[in-house]
């Protein structure tokens, strides 16, 4: 192994470990050198998601998922599920579904 390689492994070390502890040159605050990262939060059975607040569900006068839209008579609480399926939150009538669904004769025979 070359002498000069080395010291520069050596080097690139001593800057990179003293980089991301934040310590190189007068650095103050965040180090600018490693990208700010969100929190992503663990959930565990022993540490689930909080459920959300009524409050905090927005009034909404439909739904849609699949391209499956369904009204309702008024609007209600709708929250979602971590998979992304929608739910209500208390009683609903539900007034239409778009598309209609099909009954008996409706279904073309290439569908049955």
């Amino acid at each position: 192994m070359k002498r000069g390689s080395l010291l520069t492994r050596i080097l690139a070390f001593c800057l990179l470990a003293a980089v991301s502890d934040g310590v190189a040159g007068t650095l103050k605050g965040p180090n600018p050198w490693i990208p700010l990262r969100k929190k992503v939060p663990v959930y565990t059975r022993r540490r689930p998601p909080r459920p959300p607040k009524l409050k905090d569900l927005p009034l909404l006068g439909s739904v849609s998922r699949y391209g499956i839209t369904w009204t309702f008579d008024k609007p209600v609480r709708v929250g979602r599920f971590v998979n992304g399926d929608p739910y209500v939150v208390g009683s609903v009538t539900v007034k239409a579904i778009d598309p209609k669904p099909l009954y008996g004769r409706e279904i073309p025979e290439e569908e049955l």
